[in-house]
């Protein structure tokens, strides 16, 4: 009877998310590009609506048992600024739920799909950038006090026992002298919003997203820089595959299922 519930509840969550991706993308987008012309002010007032936005969502599917978070140290991405921020990509709740913790001051790398899409818009006047992007292309958009997130894998995971990252993370870490903050996610639930992006079946239990921030990784203090860049980019590369490898495989024992199943 539980399962059914959380099935109904998750029909409803869905609905009231495609609702208001759909407003904030057209109605509300449209309203503020007529309101406002400063298009750093601009920036930052979306930003803000999307994260609160993330955040009742997140709060609602809380509530109704859709699914649960538990954070370690995430109150340290408030604090960080000029980082380059990654994280593994399990589910199609990962970016939802990081951006409704993320300060404002974070851009977003987004697949190039969506920019094919009626989101378009708002997310040109978010400052996001595109995953096809060029490094460079990318500086030139960031501030100096500027975040970006990441999710290396350039898709979402496709075998949890061995991720493969793109080198663009690391590439964009080095050559911006920008340190890394690692996050990492797993759920209790692995098929849970893995492939479809709904599917009004609810799990047996509810799934639980454990969501940890790691330690800052300063490139310098573990590559030799004196060689060419092309070597540092792929010794970090290799290094980052072999820390997220280790950690979400030690985490799969770790994330219980919910007690209220």
């Amino acid at each position: 009877m539980f399962r059914l519930y959380r099935s109904i509840a998750t029909v409803f969550v869905f609905l009231m998310f495609s609702v208001g991706a759909v407003t904030l993308g057209t109605v509300v987008n449209l309203i503020i590009e007529l309101i406002v012309r400063n298009k750093d002010k601009k920036q930052q007032i979306l930003r803000y609506l999307v994260k609160k936005s993330f955040q009742f969502i997140v709060r609602i599917c809380s509530i109704f048992s859709v699914f649960k978070v538990k954070f370690r140290n995430i109150d340290l991405l408030e604090q960080k600024h000029g980082y380059v921020i990654i994280s593994n990509h399990p589910t199609l709740a990962d970016y939802l739920i990081l951006y409704s913790r993320l300060n404002n001051s974070t851009t977003v790398m987004v697949a190039d799909k969506l920019n094919r899409t009626f989101m378009r818009k708002i997310i040109c006047n978010m400052g996001y950038v595109s995953n096809n992007i060029d490094a460079e292309k990318i500086t030139t958009i960031l501030s100096d006090s500027d975040n970006i997130l990441i999710f290396p894998e350039g898709t979402r995971t496709r075998n949890s026992k061995y991720l493969k990252f793109h080198r663009g993370a690391v590439n964009f870490s080095i050559r911006n002298q920008m340190p890394i903050i690692p996050i990492f996610i797993k759920c209790s639930e692995p098929t849970f919003l893995s492939d479809k992006f709904f599917n009004w079946k609810a799990p047996e239990t509810t799934p639980v997203f454990s969501i940890s921030v790691g330690n800052v990784i300063d490139y310098r203090n573990l590559i030799n820089t004196n060689e060419p860049t092309s070597i540092q980019i792929r010794k970090l590369n290799n290094y980052l595959e072999k820390l997220y490898n280790r950690e979400i495989q030690s985490a799969e024992e770790t994330v219980p299922p919910s007690k209220n199943d």
